[in-house]
């Protein structure tokens, strides 16, 4: 069984409160503040599966290798009962765990051979072995009922627009030409090509793999009827899928054939699930074309078809996943409050909460006898597996299931860690907004810090009560961090996040500031003359929009940031964004995107800013940070251009470690400069 080993540490506090120190003095002279290499020092879990017997959840970790600037991931198992733990592998790339409903093989991605393949890996003893060798690798399975088959993505080229146009196959002599024939030609760091992901059932015997579905369209999620006859799944069938967001739910046999559309509205369907009995097919998605600022919910279809039902329209709050249940409810996740809860829900929409409380729950597995798996992290506390008995009672805390996992306890025990404090106040319009504010590490009452302001992006997310490494580097500098939930944010119903669509920045801007005027008139240790602001993506928008709207801020950080909506719209790996966000295309609405562009107010912007972007962003091109930063060097404001090669737009979170650490050190080097800590 792992166990925190912590004895040292408490051996240390009781020396130094029995030397006359107090207990908080205490524990800041033993407890390290958090630094950006912190990165290489905390174990992160997901994707949790439980084995068919209910005794056993297993999980995979991720922790970054500093040396070969690389991932570590492998595969864990808990005993539900006594919490023991087992590392089940040790390869470099292991993760999605699932086992085989007769519990004899545990499938799972590895990318151990190169490109991420199907592995198997037998109950007790004995070596995993890979069941695939596809060229383009493997993004997602699932088990058929037999536990002899199962349903793998993968990318199959099909023939190119380029072809139809030309009536000829042209060949690059070179070998490195791109030759874009879709609206949609590249997506996270990689250019498409005509090459699509389809739905191939494999044999865990080793048969040849067999493709099922076809055609220039992107077929992902399968799930297998119980009966093992058909299999579900989400694709986007449209005459331009490249440019509009409606997926729906299809289905194939599982011998191939001709796909039928199977259930779906005219907005976003995902993750569809088959009930037990094979009775019913839950899925998530929205009836809005829209879509990018549709709340989702869970809708319910009877296995044969007909008009989906939507049974979480009276809860107003986002489901973040769900599962089925022993009995014929579901469990599912809602952000709510910048907390993340699991309810109950039956099929008729009444809801029971069973995990609540201060904290995020960010994963869900249900046991064959509704006990629940489930991932918790805290303000303080990184994410650790838990797991809870089949609920009777309502309103379970977050930490009241039996943690099974102790990965992080020593680094938490050893560093000095700062919790949230929550408030709501007024923003645009009286409309009622949440924020949070975390005092600096060393704090005394009678001090003045500098506070950083974080914006989130999206902007359809949510900050809240979760583990954040990047705040707690930020508040150990000796700096307050203050972040909002401004409107377009997830957690507060329909209306509220659905408020910025046409108005990206407007009223948001105003939500932002009034947090910072309600944080400043709150706690008067904080100075006005030394506030930093942050964020990415959405948030890198706001920064640049609140640089050109203000001067109240000493420095800024803008990363992987939006400036100019005209260029954005025809570089971005997201075609419809800004005709469905902003209301037309540059050439009929060119005024409106061009007022709610950042780069437009430059000739207002005085804040020291440094600009950061990763040069394989395709999500907000490179293109749109250099806009920024050739924008304040004209202007003579002191800014910076870092740029981070071979990476995406998901840096902060999946990027290479050493970039990953970088980026942190670069926040705070630019911080440190322009607030000047003051420590108590």
């Amino acid at each position: 069984m792992l166990k925190p080993r912590v004895p040292s540490l408490t051996v240390a506090l009781t020396a130094l409160t029995a030397a006359g120190l107090t207990a908080q003095e205490a524990n800041r002279v033993v407890r390290a503040p958090v630094t950006p290499e912190d990165l290489f020092r905390i174990t992160e879990v997901a994707d949790l599966a439980f084995h068919p017997n209910g005794e056993r959840l297993t999980f995979a970790t991720s922790r970054l290798d500093r040396e070969a600037n690389s991932y570590l991931r492998a595969l864990w198992e808990a005993d539900v009962e006594t919490g023991e733990l087992r590392q089940l592998t040790r390869g470099e790339g292991d993760g999605s765990p699932q086992w085989s409903p007769d519990g004899r093989w545990l499938a799972f991605r590895s990318s151990r051979g190169g490109s991420p393949q199907l592995w198997l890996l037998p109950e007790g003893i004995g070596e995993a072995r890979p069941v695939t060798d596809l060229e383009s690798g493997v993004s997602g399975f699932a088990w058929a009922p037999d536990s002899r088959r199962l349903a793998v993505v993968s990318e199959v080229t099909e023939p190119s627009a380029a072809e139809r146009l030309l009536g000829e196959r042209v060949e690059s002599e070179s070998g490195d030409l791109i030759v874009a024939d879709r609206l949609r030609y590249r997506a996270g760091t990689a250019y498409l090509g005509s090459s699509y992901p389809h739905i191939f059932v494999v044999s865990i015997d080793g048969d040849a793999p067999v493709q099922v579905t076809e055609g220039p369209y992107e077929d992902s999620e399968p799930a297998w009827s119980p009966d093992g006859e058909r299999i579900a799944f989400v694709s986007n069938r449209t005459d331009e899928p490249d440019f509009n967001r409606d997926s729906d739910i299809w289905i194939v046999d599982a011998a191939g054939g001709p796909a039928q559309r199977f259930s779906g509205g005219p907005g976003t369907d995902a993750a569809p699930r088959w009930s037990p009995d094979g009775e019913w097919l839950a899925f998530r998605g929205n009836s809005d074309p829209h879509d990018y600022g549709s709340q989702h919910q869970i809708w319910l279809v009877g296995s044969q078809g007909g008009e989906p039902r939507n049974i979480t329209e009276a809860i107003d709050h986002t489901p973040s996943g769900f599962a089925w249940m022993p009995g014929g409810d579901l469990a599912a996740t809602f952000q709510i409050h910048g907390n993340i809860e699991i309810h109950r829900l039956a099929l008729d929409g009444t809801h029971l909460p069973m995990v609540t409380g201060k904290g995020q729950a960010t994963g869900l597995a249900v046991g064959p006898d509704g006990a629940l798996g489930y991932m918790w992290t805290t303000p303080t506390t990184p994410t650790e597996v838990y797991a809870a008995p089949f609920p009777t009672a309502d309103d379970r805390d977050g930490a009241d299931g039996r943690r099974l996992s102790a990965f992080n306890d020593d680094w938490v025990a050893s560093r000095q860690l700062s919790d949230t404090e929550g408030f709501w106040y007024k923003g645009a319009d009286d409309w009622d907004v949440q924020g949070w504010i975390m005092q600096p590490v060393g704090f005394a009452a009678d001090g003045s810090y500098p506070m950083v302001l974080e914006i989130h992006g999206g902007p359809y997310g949510m900050y809240g009560n979760g583990f954040s490494l990047e705040f707690q580097i930020l508040v150990s500098q000796g700096w307050g961090v203050l972040f909002t939930n401004p409107r377009g944010s997830t957690g507060y119903g329909q209306s509220f996040e659905a408020a910025v669509t046409g108005d990206l920045v407007g009223k948001a801007f105003h939500d932002i500031m009034a947090g910072v005027d309600q944080a400043l008139a709150d706690h008067d240790w904080i100075d006005p003359a030394r506030l930093g602001v942050t964020g990415g993506s959405y948030g890198g928008l706001m920064t640049n929009w609140v640089v050109g709207h203000t001067d109240r801020f000493a420095a800024a950080v803008t990363q992987r940031s939006i400036s100019n909506w005209i260029s954005f719209f025809g570089t971005a790996d997201i075609p419809s964004w800004v005709e469905l966000e902003l209301d037309g295309t540059p050439w009929e609405v060119p005024m409106r995107l061009w007022e709610s562009s950042p780069i437009a107010y430059a000739d207002q912007m005085t804040t020291p800013t440094l600009v950061l972007h990763s040069e394989l962003d395709f999500r907000v091109p490179v293109s749109q940070g250099e806009e920024m930063y050739r924008a304040l060097v004209r202007r003579g404001v002191p800014s910076l251009f870092v740029r981070f090669p071979d990476e995406g737009h998901g840096l902060p979170a999946s990027g290479q470690p050493l970039h990953r650490l970088e980026r942190l050190q670069w926040i705070v080097r630019w911080f440190s400069t322009y607030l000047v800590p003051v420590r108590s």
